[in-house]
């Protein structure tokens, strides 16, 4: 699990977090508005919250290898 106090480091723009076993995003990772890089790939993520599509900046996105059985139409918004 990625800790919700992960949404107090507001500047964070890049999250490296791949290999560790990962199985749930917490719904505060949008609140890292200047997030540009996330890297979660070859975890356990079954799905992807609607609210982590609200990272605008957000430009590379690694979720690769994980257990993701749909993905949200809402990802249209990070284009």
């Amino acid at each position: 699990i990625i800790p919700s106090e992960i949404s107090k480091l507001k500047n964070l723009e890049q999250l490296w977090l791949f290999c560790n076993e990962i199985s749930y995003i917490s719904l505060k990772i949008e609140k890292l508005i200047k997030l540009n890089t996330l890297s979660l790939d070859c975890n356990q993520i079954l799905t992807i919250p609607k609210q982590f599509f609200n990272l605008i900046n957000l430009k590379k996105l690694y979720l690769s290898n994980n257990k993701i059985k749909s993905i949200p139409e809402e990802i249209h918004k990070l284009i």
